[in-house]
Order: structure tokens, then C-alpha cells, then sequence
């Protein structure tokens, strides 16, 4: 589905999404949590992004406009699983017992970060982590990350500093009980 944009000559749907899908999925586990959750968030976030292709204003803008799709889509699902009525298993046996005690949820692990980067990342407010990966790994501008979580650049850049600050105590922490 090859689909041009009239405004930048030469950038279709296929080439943004080829440049920002690996950001997308990488962002959207530090969001979730769990490989599956961030699949079907990135899966989700691509569909959306092809219906409102022809609201991206420019292929320069082309990875904060898809992050934020991405962040809205995140948002939209936890506020959907937060208003669900959980469902009861009545039918339950020791194999569901055994499985249920086993850990399901992995890290949001990323490969280039060491093991007590993840852990402790995983430790920091949503909010606070949004706005430190946007800005640090992903290297998004303040105004940009802004625009992503739909805060003002200065809520954006506080968020980002105290989470710098607040990852900096866990991982001293986590050296000197590791020592």
C-alpha cells in the first residue's frame, strides 16, 4: 500500500513507519511492561496511524506524530481496562493454581540497557518514565516529548529531571546491596 504525501515528496506510509516502527515497539514496552501488551499496542498504534495518515503534517514531524498516537492509544486501553469488570474462573484446577503463582510479567527489558538499568526503570512512575525515555533514549526535543504526552515542555522537562534523579538513588541502591 504504497501511499504518497502530497506536502513531502517521496515519504509514504511505508518508509515513516519503516524508520519509527522499532522506536514505536521499544516505547510502547517500556509503557506496558510485557512483550505481548507492547505488540498489541504497537499493532493498534499502527492502525490508527494509517487512518489519520493524511493529519501528519510533515515527514521531519514523522516520530513524535506516531509516539503520540502510540501514548494516546496506551492511555485509551488502560482507561478501557481500568472500567472493565474483571471475569471470575469458577472452573479451577491445580494446574491454573501452579500457573497463576509463576511470574507472567517480564520487565520492560530493552537490549541495550544492563539488567539494574531495566529493573529500575521499571521502578519509576509512568509518568516519570514516559518522560525520561522519550527524551533520552528515543532523543525526542523537550517540545517534541510534549507534544507526545500532550503536557506543557516544562512538565515534560521536571518530570524527566526528577526521574533522572530518582533512577540515580535506585540504581546506587541497587550497587551497594549488590556489593
Amino acid at each position: 500500500m504504497e501511499v504518497a504525501r502530497p506536502e513531502a515528496p517521496g515519504s509514504t506510509l511505508e518508509e515513516v513507519l519503516g524508520a519509527h516502527l522499532a522506536t514505536l515497539y521499544r516505547t510502547a514496552r517500556v509503557l506496558t511492561g510485557e512483550a505481548h501488551a507492547a505488540e498489541d499496542l504497537v499493532q493498534e498504534s499502527v492502525v490508527k496511524a494509517c487512518r489519520a495518515w493524511d493529519q501528519l503534517r510533515s515527514a521531519h514531524s514523522a516520530k513524535a506524530w506516531l509516539l503520540k498516537i502510540g501514548h494516546r492509544t496506551f492511555l485509551n486501553i488502560r482507561r478501557d481496562e481500568a472500567r472493565r469488570v474483571p471475569l471470575v474462573d469458577l472452573d479451577i484446577d491445580d494446574e491454573d493454581l501452579l500457573a497463576d503463582a509463576l511470574p507472567t510479567q517480564e520487565p520492560p527489558a530493552v537490549d541495550e540497557l544492563s539488567e539494574a538499568v531495566t529493573v529500575a526503570l521499571g521502578e519509576l512512575p509512568v509518568g516519570f518514565r514516559e518522560a525520561l525515555w522519550l527524551l533520552d533514549v528515543e532523543e525526542l526535543k523537550i517540545s517534541e516529548a510534549a507534544e507526545v504526552l500532550d503536557l506543557p515542555p516544562g512538565t515534560v522537562a521536571s518530570r524527566a529531571h526528577r526521574a533522572r534523579q530518582k533512577l540515580r538513588v535506585l540504581l546506587e541502591l541497587g550497587e551497594r546491596g549488590g556489593s
